[in-house]
């Protein structure tokens, strides 16, 4: 019985270890989506500038790349938290297998871990400051750069928005873009509203609690 129950547990964190890595794909995978995409549409919106009386006015256009953008700094955040799901399952499994793969083993010397020895021998290699490795966040750099444009593609859109509503006095196209928006818009609330696109936290259930302890008592297998 109890070597089917750890041959359970052995396919647990071997698909846990694989869904997590899957994770981590498709986090890059997103991006990439949605760099082309972004391109895509910053050529149409350069293109609609070159163009007299164009079909859709380029703040069309850059509506659509400030929501693009937004949806994509989401996306980010959301890919994180499906990674990091696997990664506290696969932990977890790990505990009840008694390995360590993506723990970092303790030692007796509080002071001295597993990052003790890893970062003792990334600098015995003796590399330069420019070619070191060094332990940042990458997705939380990712999340810098695309908050970053996307803050970029907001200015824009209400730079143009500014321009055109204060040079074109013209009521019929000023209700026409805003019917344009309120679709939009509207759209968009029905969906997340409706979709159950977010689903957050309940923070109420962890008052009082060690955070700190619980994620170790689960990474270790001891929960309780």
């Amino acid at each position: 019985m109890q070597s089917d129950d750890k041959f359970k547990e052995k396919i647990e964190f071997e698909n846990a270890l694989k869904l997590r890595l899957f994770e981590i794909d498709l986090f890059w995978k997103r991006s990439w989506f949605f760099g082309a995409l972004l391109i895509a549409l910053v050529g149409a919106f350069y293109k609609l500038k070159t163009i007299e009386n164009p079909l859709f006015p380029p703040v069309t256009v850059a509506f659509v790349l400030f929501i693009t953008t937004l949806l994509q700094c989401l996306m980010n955040r959301g890919s994180k938290f499906w990674q990091e799901r696997w990664e506290y399952m696969t932990m977890n499994r790990e505990g009840s297998l008694e390995i360590e793969l993506t723990k970092l083993k303790k030692y007796q010397d509080p002071d001295k871990g597993e990052w003790y020895y890893i970062n003792g021998s990334i600098l015995a290699k003796g590399e330069n400051i420019f070619t070191r490795s060094r332990r940042f966040s990458v997705s939380k750099l990712t999340f810098l750069v695309w908050d970053l444009v996307f803050i970029c593609t907001m200015l824009n859109w209400i730079n143009e928005g500014y321009s055109l509503f204060s040079s074109n006095p013209d009521w019929t196209f000023t209700i026409k873009i805003s019917v344009f928006y309120s679709l939009l818009i509207g759209y968009v609330i029905v969906f997340w509203t409706k979709g159950k696109v977010y689903e957050g936290f309940k923070k109420e259930q962890f008052d009082g609690v060690d955070l700190d302890q619980l994620c170790e008592n689960y990474a270790d297998n001891k929960v309780v």
